[in-house]
């Protein structure tokens, strides 16, 4: 398996950078999103749900586990965390993707790796699970709920690789086989969306409170997508463009 020209003398140190440039970018940019638009929902939500439910006074009052001061500076933790954890997933698939021909060099091959990721990970999870803020639902849930998310994602990447996979074996053109490939992962995510189970919690919240949660949530999302494809395929195309060059 040969390397492309661009990235044959690739060092792991410029690598890294890539990686640390572009999640650091795209998880500011969600902290920052979400700590602005986000967070005002959520606070009225947790003061609908606190405000629905029967109050304990004096010493059966019940502190939060995790202060709301807390859960803002976790937000943007959390957000460059995502940020670097993608975008080393991002920067592994299209190194590997390039190295296999699945996509050509540069930024464009680069974009459709971070695409191809995004509906993955992002999109398709965020359309059968929709997001619900913090403290909304019931805790006794929590667990359930995290495992369905996780097999959604997990199913989904799976049924991704097996269509390339499949795919790959056919002879043909290779438009006519990155057709098929997109059809038979259109087909799995169909069967994948519908068979799982749904959020088993009733949305308590107002249904415009709720809706406006979700809307800021999948803008934050995009947003994250869109500056982390960006910004990966703008540096490896850098990158591979200097080192393509003659000396």
């Amino acid at each position: 398996m040969s390397l492309v020209p661009g990235l044959a003398s690739l060092r792991p140190a410029t690598f890294l950078a890539v990686i640390f440039a572009a999640g650091l970018a795209a998880g500011a940019t969600l902290g920052l999103f979400h700590s602005v638009a986000t967070e005002p929902v959520i606070d009225a939500a947790i003061a609908f749900e606190e405000a629905a439910k029967p109050h304990a006074s004096g010493s059966d009052a019940v502190e939060p586990i995790v202060s709301r001061d807390a859960q803002r500076v976790g937000l943007v933790v959390g957000s460059l965390v995502n940020g670097l954890i993608f975008a080393a997933l991002v920067s592994v698939a299209y190194v590997v993707a390039l190295t296999r021909s699945w996509v050509m060099p540069g930024w464009p091959g680069a974009l459709v790796v971070a695409a191809g990721l995004f509906w993955a990970f992002g999109l398709f999870p965020f359309l059968k699970y929709p997001a619900t803020p913090p403290g909304v639902g019931d805790p006794e849930t929590i667990g359930l709920r995290q495992t369905l998310f996780v097999a959604c994602w997990a199913l989904s990447v799976a049924g991704l690789l097996g269509a390339r996979a499949v795919a790959s074996r056919l002879s043909g053109p290779g438009r006519a086989r990155f057709g098929l490939g997109l059809l038979i992962y259109a087909a799995w995510s169909a069967v994948v969306f519908v068979l799982l189970p749904s959020n088993p919690d009733a949305i308590t919240i107002p249904a415009d409170l709720a809706a406006d949660f979700r809307t800021r949530s999948l803008a934050g999302l995009t947003l994250f997508w869109l500056v982390l494809g960006a910004a990966v395929a703008l540096l490896f195309g850098r990158i591979t463009n200097w080192r393509a060059r003659p000396a």
